[in-house]
């Protein structure tokens, strides 16, 4: 979340007030919650909606509630051309809050279990289902264009993809992550068949 945004989802942060909202709602309903495996991401960036592009908080929380729900890729545009038609162009900030978004949709076809910035190294974990499922030689070769930015783990049988912020040169770090998550969720291994 931004450093500007107020109030009780600025001290939890959005996506632990919208699971708390959720939580009190089905609660409230009588509704059995549902588990479902989350990813976790946490990087150092502006990522929000400013009270300058959607003053009305009403609005703003059911447009947070859209993109936080937001589950194919498909929603990205169909959000991204709401927003556009409603309130104009997106600011920065809002801009990647959506960028986040889908790349957490594209996170979790891919098996990835977390996005974490730490110390200008940004990691992407695998779990062992979704390195088992991946084109690794794939990944590693369109990690090429990034030259030594980006670098290969293992921790046991997962896969540990970090982008080192310092070796980006002149590509932007977090357009480096968003290409790699992209090119993780579209690298699947093809089944040969016997």
């Amino acid at each position: 979340m931004g450093a500007q945004q107020h109030g009780f989802i600025d001290s939890v942060g959005f996506d632990l007030y919208s699971q708390m909202l959720e939580e009190a709602i089905q609660e409230r309903r009588g509704e059995k919650q549902e588990e479902k495996a989350d990813v976790e991401i946490i990087l150092h960036t502006d990522a929000y909606i400013p009270d300058t592009y959607i003053p009305d908080g009403y609005q703003k929380i059911q447009m947070y509630k859209r993109i936080k729900s937001m589950d194919r890729i498909d929603d990205y545009s169909e959000i991204m051309d709401e927003l556009l038609d409603r309130f104009g162009n997106l600011p920065m900030e809002t801009e990647k809050l959506l960028r986040i978004a889908r790349m957490k949709v594209w996170a979790t076809e891919a098996g990835v279990t977390a996005i974490k910035e730490k110390q200008n190294i940004i990691s992407i974990y695998l779990s062992e289902e979704g390195t088992a499922k991946v084109d690794g030689s794939k990944i590693v070769s369109d990690s090429m264009e990034f030259n030594r930015a980006v670098g290969f783990t293992m921790d046991g049988q997962k896969l540990i993809v970090s982008i080192d912020e310092k070796k980006c040169g002149k590509h932007v770090p977090f357009d480096v992550l968003e290409k790699m998550v992209e090119t993780i969720a579209k690298s699947k291994k093809k089944l040969v068949e016997s």
